[in-house]
């Protein structure tokens, strides 16, 4: 390759360099413009995000200090309002608890009476058999006939208080007028 046709090479790239180097300082330039009106978008975009929030964080505060005295009062109201519920209804529950377990020691006393009968039948009977064959004294059969009639009267009294504390928990238009 001649001198000539090398200069004009060079000449070329120095110029394509030349332009190249130009279009990348245009650009440079365009970028650091960009970047500086981008930065004050944010900038200000920001403080009006920033003073939007100090807004709705405020006005939220209110709202919340408001309703949390509203709530606090409800809740103070409704818990009272519950407390007497409870304490009214436990009173019933605990009579009606105690009423049961009068019940159970009602009918656990009859049958334990009713059974005391049942022996005192099956003695009796022994006894009078007994008198039969030796043609004993009926004093015997007497002390036996005493426990029965005894006890039965304890089992007519017991149900008798049985059945009254359970006309006590019938509804009020089940039991008959008086």
């Amino acid at each position: 390759m001649d001198d000539y046709s090398r200069n004009r090479i060079e000449e070329e790239i120095r110029k394509y360099a030349k332009a190249l180097e130009e279009s990348a300082n245009q650009w440079l330039k365009y970028v650091d413009t960009e970047s500086d009106k981008i930065a004050k978008a944010i900038r200000d975009n920001t403080r009006d995000f920033n003073d939007v929030f100090r807004e709705n964080t405020k006005d939220i505060s209110e709202f919340i200090n408001k309703n949390t005295q509203n709530l606090s009062a409800a809740v103070k109201d409704n818990t009272k309002d519950i407390s007497d519920f409870v304490k009214d209804n436990t009173k019933d529950l605990s009579s009606s608890f105690v009423k049961e377990r009068r019940k159970m020691e009602l009918r656990s006393e009859i049958g334990e009476h009713t059974r005391t009968i049942d022996k005192a039948y099956a003695k009796l009977g022994e006894k009078y058999y007994s008198m039969l064959e030796t043609n004993g004294d009926k004093k015997e059969l007497e002390d036996v006939l005493e426990v029965i009639r005894s006890n039965r009267k304890l089992v007519d009294m017991l149900t008798a208080q049985l059945n009254e504390l359970e006309k006590e928990d019938e509804p009020a238009a089940e039991k008959p007028e008086q």
